[in-house]
């Protein structure tokens, strides 16, 4: 979400660069565009900055949703791409390790052309959605659920099998939220939790 933002608060979103300087500054502690001591970081609050990033929040809350696919292209670095929680693609990223000396070392995150994923082996009739995901080539075993009209967080919890608080964390959902049919929600999370 981070990354995305700070392209957002680069790009001029919503105007906030007309904001004053402590919002902005703000904002750039949050999205790691300054470096601030810890010690410091209340004094480069701001409610205005505050308001923004909450809003970047919720602009970007489905954006990764979900893992589709994760590819390693070296040692240090592999190929990420994420998508939303209708299974389509959204981005793909080259997250790449990066040694910078004997004591310093960073991540370099790159967005790069987005990989069309094949979808040819997913299951499609109107109860099941894709039930794995390829990770490093390995298969992770995970089941969803589609959303079918008059179902609820708690009824679909007890079809499954599962709590509702289980099922409320694995999907980022409060217990009353509205569901739409056709959602897609997690359901378990055998193997690696990828999310």
């Amino acid at each position: 979400m981070l990354f995305q933002a700070a392209i957002d608060y680069k790009n001029n979103k919503y105007n906030f660069k007309k904001e004053n300087v402590k919002a902005q500054n703000h904002v750039k502690m949050v999205l790691g565009l300054i470096n601030v001591p810890e010690k410091d970081r209340l004094k480069y609050f701001d409610a205005t900055g505050h308001a923004y990033i909450n809003q970047l929040k919720s602009d970007h809350y489905n954006d990764f949703r979900v893992i589709m696919k994760s590819e390693r292209t070296s040692n240090l670095s592999f190929k990420l791409t994420v998508g939303d929680d209708n299974w389509n693609p959204i981005a793909t990223y080259s997250v790449t390790y990066q040694n910078n000396g004997k004591f310093k070392s960073a991540i370099k995150i790159q967005k790069i052309a987005l990989e069309q994923i094949d979808r040819s082996d997913y299951k499609t009739n109107e109860s099941e959605v894709p039930n794995h995901i390829i990770s490093n080539g390995v298969t992770s075993e995970i089941s969803y659920h589609k959303v079918r009209k008059g179902e609820t967080v708690s009824s679909i919890a007890r079809k499954c099998g599962i709590s509702v608080d289980e099922l409320c964390r694995m999907n980022r959902i409060g217990k009353n939220t509205q569901l739409k049919i056709g959602q897609i929600l997690r359901v378990s999370h055998r193997g690696q939790d990828v999310l």
